[in-house]
C-alpha cells in the first residue's frame, strides 16, 4: 500500500495541500466510498482488510491528524471541509485503533456487495468500462473475504447472523441478477462464480463461528458516542444532557399523540391505530390489496370515461346547433416563414426527416403559389394568391430558405435565397440603410414605414439583417 508521499509527522500543511492529501487518503483506502460519491480512480478496487491493510490506513490517518492546518488557518467553506475532515479522520482512527468496526463482519459483507452493485447504480460511465471494473471487483472477493475473515472469532452473534443473511443477498445478487449481464462477457461471470464461492466459504466460516459466539459488547461505548456527537455532529453537550432533553420531547409528543386519539374518540394514541386497523390489508393480503386497487380504479375510470363520452357528445350537438365561428384559412407568406424555418432546424437537430420533408413540402408550395414573375405575394387561400408581399414576407421566407440549404445541403435552396434577395434589395431597399415595409411600387403612402422593433414576431429589419450576414458567410460577397 503506497503512502501518499507522507514520510512521517511534520508541521502543519496548508489547507489546500492537506486538504488534497485526505481527499487521496480517504478514496485510496476506501474505494467503495468513493465510487459512490462519483470519485472513479479506483472502480477496480476494494479496500484492504488484512491486518497489514488496516495498519496502513491507520498510520497515514496519524500522519493526517499530526499534519492538520490549526482550525483559525482557514476561513468560509474552507474551513468546514477541513473540520469536516479532522472529525472523520478521529473518528475513523478510534475505528481502527478500537478494532470495533475491524471485527464486523456484516461490515466487510456490505463491503464487498456494495462495491459491485454501486458500479451498477448510475450511468457514470460506458456500461462496457463499469462492467470491466465490475470484473475486476469481484475478482478481488475472494482475497478480500479471506483476508477480512481473521477478526471472526472476536465478533458478537447478531453481528454474525446479520452478516449470514447478507451472503444469502449476495449469492441472489451474483446468481441471479449478475448472469443477465454476463451473457456475452465469459470474464465477467468466471469472476462471478469465484465471488460467489467465496461468500459460500465466508458464510461457512460465519456459521462455524456463530455456533460459539458469545454476548461479546456490541455498543462502542461512551466515549465513542462522545466523539461521534463532537467530531461527526458538532454537539458539545454531553450525551446525558442530549438524553434528558430527547425524553421531554418524546414526553411531549406522546402528550400530543394522547390528545388527538382522544379527538377521534379513541383511549389513547394506540387505540386510534388500532381503528384504522380495518382500513389496511393484514399482511398476507398486502400484495392482493394492489390488485383489487388497481380493479376499483380502472373501474372508476371506466365510468368515468363513459360519462365524458357522453357529456361530449351532448355538447356537440348543442354546438352543431349554432353558427360556427368564422375560420381563418389563409396562408400567409411571411408566418410560413417562421413555420418552414422551425421545421428544417428541428429536423437538423433531431436527425428527423420528417421534421424536414414538411419544411421542404412548404417551401415549394410557397415559391410555387406564391410567386409570381419573380415577385412574392402575400397572401394564398381558396386558390388564389393576392395582395403584393411585404418586407417580413421577404426576409422570413428568405431565413426560411436558408435554414432549408443548412439542414439538407440541398443547392438550390441557397439559389431561391439569393434570388429572393436581390428583388428584396431592388424593391424595397433604402439606399440610407436598411429596407422600408413596402416596395417601391406598392399603394402610395404618406410615408413608407421603416420597422425595426420586434414583437411577438421579428422585425423584417432583423430578420433580413441576420440572412445578410449569413448569406455574406455562405458567399463572401461583400456587398
Amino acid at each position: 500500500m503506497r503512502c501518499l508521499g507522507m514520510s512521517g509527522p511534520d508541521r502543519a500543511l496548508p489547507v489546500t495541500t492537506w486538504l488534497d492529501r485526505f481527499f487521496r487518503w480517504h478514496h485510496e483506502h476506501h474505494p467503495v466510498s468513493a465510487t459512490f460519491i462519483g470519485v472513479h480512480e479506483h472502480d477496480h478496487r476494494l479496500p484492504d482488510p488484512s491486518e497489514a491493510g488496516v495498519a496502513a490506513t491507520l498510520a497515514e490517518a496519524r500522519v493526517l491528524l499530526e499534519q492538520a492546518p490549526e482550525p483559525g488557518s482557514a476561513d468560509g467553506f474552507e474551513a468546514l471541509d477541513l473540520r469536516l475532515a479532522v472529525g472523520a479522520l478521529r473518528i475513523r482512527t478510534w475505528e481502527l485503533e478500537s478494532g470495533h468496526m475491524v471485527r464486523n463482519p456484516s461490515l466487510h459483507v456490505a463491503e464487498a456487495v456494495f462495491g459491485a452493485m454501486s458500479l451498477l447504480l448510475t450511468d457514470f460511465a460506458p456500461i462496457d468500462e463499469r462492467l470491466e471494473a465490475l470484473t475486476a471487483r469481484l475478482s478481488a472477493v475472494p482475497g478480500f473475504l479471506e483476508a477480512a475473515g481473521a477478526g471472526l472469532a472476536d465478533a458478537p452473534a447478531a453481528w454474525i447472523e446479520r452478516a449470514r443473511r447478507e451472503c444469502r443477498g449476495a449469492l441472489s445478487f451474483l446468481e441471479l441478477g449478475v448472469p443477465t449481464l454476463a451473457v456475452t462477457r465469459p470474464g465477467l461471470a468466471e469472476a462471478a462464480g469465484s465471488a460467489a464461492t467465496a461468500f459460500r466459504r465466508y458464510a461457512a466460516r460465519l456459521e462455524e463461528h456463530a455456533s460459539r459466539a458469545g454476548g461479546a459488547p456490541v455498543s462502542a461505548g461512551a466515549d465513542a458516542l462522545a466523539l461521534h456527537l463532537a467530531e461527526a455532529h458538532f454537539l458539545r453537550e454531553p450525551a446525558e444532557d442530549l438524553a434528558a432533553r430527547a425524553r421531554s420531547e418524546l414526553g411531549r409528543s406522546a402528550e400530543r399523540s394522547a390528545a388527538s386519539a382522544r379527538r377521534l374518540g379513541a383511549p389513547d394514541a394506540a387505540g386510534a391505530l388500532a381503528s384504522l386497523a380495518d382500513a389496511h390489508p393484514s399482511a398476507d393480503r398486502y400484495l392482493a390489496r394492489f390488485g383489487e386497487i388497481w380493479r376499483d380504479a380502472k373501474a372508476t375510470v371506466e365510468r368515468a370515461e363513459a360519462v365524458r363520452a357522453a357529456a361530449l357528445a351532448k355538447l356537440h350537438r348543442q354546438r352543431a346547433q349554432r353558427p360556427p365561428p368564422l375560420l381563418d384559412d389563409k396562408i400567409l407568406t411571411s408566418w410560413n416563414g417562421l413555420m418552414i424555418s422551425a421545421f428544417a432546424r428541428a429536423g437538423f437537430v433531431f436527425d428527423d426527416p420528417g421534421y424536414t420533408g414538411r419544411a421542404e413540402a412548404a417551401a415549394n408550395l410557397l415559391l410555387g403559389k406564391l410567386r409570381k414573375d419573380g415577385r412574392l405575394l402575400r397572401s394564398y387561400r381558396g386558390g388564389v394568391a393576392r395582395h403584393k408581399a411585404y418586407l417580413d414576407d421577404y426576409a422570413c421566407l428568405i431565413g426560411a430558405l436558408l435554414d432549408l440549404f443548412e439542414s439538407t445541403g440541398r443547392l438550390r435552396w441557397l439559389d431561391e435565397a439569393l434570388a429572393l434577395q436581390e428583388t428584396l434589395d431592388a424593391h424595397y431597399g433604402d439606399e440610407k440603410g436598411g429596407y422600408f415595409a413596402t416596395s417601391a411600387d406598392h399603394e402610395s403612402l404618406l410615408a413608407r414605414e421603416k420597422p425595426g422593433r420586434d414583437g411577438s414576431e421579428p422585425s423584417g429589419n432583423s430578420v433580413a439583417l441576420m440572412n445578410l450576414l449569413r448569406l455574406h458567410e455562405l458567399t463572401t460577397d461583400d456587398r
